[in-house]
């Protein structure tokens, strides 16, 4: 834990620094690093899941610690937190050019409490990543999100009218989130890990 990014074997990413297209809702701080320590051993590789555990992700994060309190990330008591926000703009004319990628749980059953009362179990479509990079060398390597992989095959200039805009990981979202779930290992459908995401095509290590 470091106060400000890494709290409880989590670690917020931020790769935005405010400026340009991205002064809407964001800060000028960044984040490109996790670190941590681990037990003297020989590794083959590295393994981490693109998410929160359930028993953070259904904090509220206008009493929760650093980072954790990073309310641009979270959705509602019920949903959770956003495990990723890639938020892109396309050719397309205003106010038709936005594209935005918000991945996180969906299915999350808190009876009809309402927004505001986390689920008492884990969300039915869990939308959780798990990364498998093998010949990691983890005192050297570098892991490495490639955006043009996680958009492969996504029309970014199409959207399904009366929706957000993108893929928000929402049941409406089916036409924008289909195609691109599987580059992360998951299937829209269930929102799980098929095969242990093995098949994912985003990460990789250098």
């Amino acid at each position: 834990d470091d106060g400000e990014w890494q709290l409880e074997g989590s670690a917020l990413l931020d790769f935005e620094d405010g400026s340009a297209g991205c002064s809407e809702n964001t800060t000028a701080e960044t984040n490109t690093t996790v670190r941590g320590t681990a037990p003297d051993g020989t590794y083959t590789g590295i393994r981490f899941d693109l998410g929160l555990p359930f028993e953070q992700n259904h904090l509220n994060a206008d009493e929760a610690p650093p980072p954790l309190n990073t309310t641009a990330m979270f959705w509602s008591w019920a949903a959770g937190y956003k495990f990723a926000k890639i938020d892109i703009a396309n050719d397309n004319p205003a106010p038709n050019n936005r594209w935005n990628f918000h991945l996180g749980s969906q299915g999350c059953d808190n009876g009809d409490a309402g927004p505001t009362v986390p689920p008492d179990a884990e969300c039915s479509r869990p939308g959780r990543p798990a990364i498998a990079l093998d010949g990691f060398d983890p005192l050297t390597g570098t892991v490495v999100l490639d955006v043009a992989s996680l958009f492969q095959g996504v029309d970014v200039t199409a959207d399904t009218p009366m929706t957000a805009p993108g893929c928000m990981s929402f049941l409406p979202d089916v036409n924008e989130c289909t195609d691109l779930f599987p580059n992360l290992g998951l299937t829209w459908d269930t929102g799980d890990c098929v095969d242990d995401c093995s098949a994912q095509i985003v990460f990789s290590g250098e």
